[in-house]
């Protein structure tokens, strides 16, 4: 019953890029740094993203639902029962590709310095659990866990922006 449990204590004490001391700058409460935009979005078949850094965009990326993704999530490709799961899991995917690791967009590891993050989508549950972080359904708890594992290094919350439909 507590394996489970125990594996995520175990990844939290070894994860030693995640420090348990913060900082707190004065330019955090100023809201001063990098304006970094992220949207995406999903469909039953594919999942997307973009990277805008200062008004200018960095990066994007396109990849199918993977067999891997319907065997973990429990839900088939071009089900419509799987679009806010494949919404959440494109989240995941934009912060670890352009956040969390050095790369050719940003150079460094955004998460370790001031910038203010914005995530934009066409689904206000996805946006809604991506800030609370408190998901409904144990599969959904799985990318809950790594995206608040990453995001704990921000001085600050993610602000979310729903963009409807076609605007997005």
């Amino acid at each position: 019953q507590v394996a489970h449990s125990l594996s995520w204590l175990r990844a939290f004490f070894v994860y030693r890029s995640l420090d348990i001391t913060r900082t707190f700058m004065v330019d955090d409460y100023l809201h001063k740094g990098d304006i970094v935009i992220i949207g995406t979005d999903a469909s039953p078949y594919r999942m997307g993203g973009w990277l805008m850094m200062n008004g200018e965009i960095r990066a994007f990326f396109s990849c199918e639902v993977s067999s891997d993704d319907e065997e973990i999530f429990g839900t088939k490709r071009g089900a419509h029962l799987g679009q806010q799961t494949w919404e959440f899991l494109a989240l995941l995917i934009s912060i670890r590709l352009w956040l969390s690791g050095d790369n050719a967009t940003s150079g460094k590891h955004l998460l370790d310095k001031r910038i203010q993050l914005t995530v934009k989508g066409d689904t206000v549950g996805s946006l809604t659990l991506a800030l609370k972080l408190r998901p409904k359904s144990p599969k959904m708890a799985i990318i809950a866990r790594e995206i608040a594992l990453l995001l704990a290094r921000l001085s600050f919350p993610p602000k979310s922006v729903h963009t409807p439909g076609v605007a997005h």
